[in-house]
């Protein structure tokens, strides 16, 4: 089991991200980077892991500027010797039925919740190569898992996002990285919190935290729950289009 001395975590202004580092930092992690266009949630965040016992650099920024996040994140890495994780957590949700989204919403979402992540994990990852060491982890979602009716740009989005961390595991099996992948089902979140459809399974965001810190630790490759969640997108994922194309409408009735 790895525990991880430092981190660099984007989106970390609220959600999981936040969760997670405080999770993170009960867990023994002692020195934090945290990225995300709020600064003053991040500075709150600062000083609740102060009173942990670690330290924070608060870093605004807006993870869909790739250029200056690259940028950005290898300075921070040379700062702290090395990142231990590094966890592509910005994300945004994108939700509507295809004739009531515009492409710039579906640009804006894939820049953040596919191009930002990649950025910010490319940032770090020939460095950790040579370290011969370090995590890797990116946040997908269960909802990556089929095209579901209304999320069109989300779904492609996290699906985009862990077919690249699949390969970027294959592509350095032999290097000493780990890369995880975490798809979270529905999270109790501000993002989660606008939706005003039926979310079922919905896990209470410490009780998400602790699991991702856990699988994080352990070095899975998916980190995937609720365990419910999990199964039925499974089943749905191996429908037959047939049958797939009849539970959409319905799914698209409810929504």
């Amino acid at each position: 089991m790895a525990h991880f001395k430092t981190a660099l975590i984007t989106g970390a202004s609220s959600g999981l991200g936040y969760a997670i580092a405080l999770e993170l930092a009960r867990s023994g992690t002692r020195s934090f980077a945290l990225l995300s266009r709020r600064a003053e949630p991040l500075e709150e965040l600062a000083a609740e892991l102060k009173s942990l016992g670690a330290t924070a650099r608060v870093v605004p920024i807006d993870v869909s500027e790739h250029d200056e996040l690259i940028r950005v994140i290898q300075e921070l890495d040379e700062e702290v010797g090395g990142f231990d994780l590094v966890l592509a957590n910005a994300g945004i949700g994108s939700s509507g039925p295809a004739l009531q989204i515009d492409f710039h919403a579906l640009r804006n979402t894939i820049n953040v919740n596919v191009l930002g992540a990649m950025a910010t994990i490319m940032a770090v990852l020939r460095p950790m190569v040579k370290r011969g060491h370090g995590t890797v982890a990116g946040m997908s979602s269960i909802a990556g898992q089929r095209g579901l009716p209304g999320s069109g740009a989300y779904s492609a989005s996290k699906s985009a996002l862990s077919t690249w961390l699949d390969t970027l595991r294959a592509d350095t099996s032999k290097t000493g990285i780990h890369v995880t992948d975490i798809r979270p089902g529905f999270v109790k979140t501000p993002m989660t919190d606008k939706h005003t459809y039926h979310m079922p399974f919905l896990v209470d965001i410490d009780v998400a935290a602790r699991r991702c810190v856990r699988d994080l630790e352990n070095g899975k490759a998916v980190c995937s729950f609720p365990a419910p969640m999990k199964w039925f997108l499974w089943g749905l994922r191996r429908m037959p289009d047939w049958l797939w194309r009849a539970v959409a409408k319905r799914i698209a009735k409810v929504r």
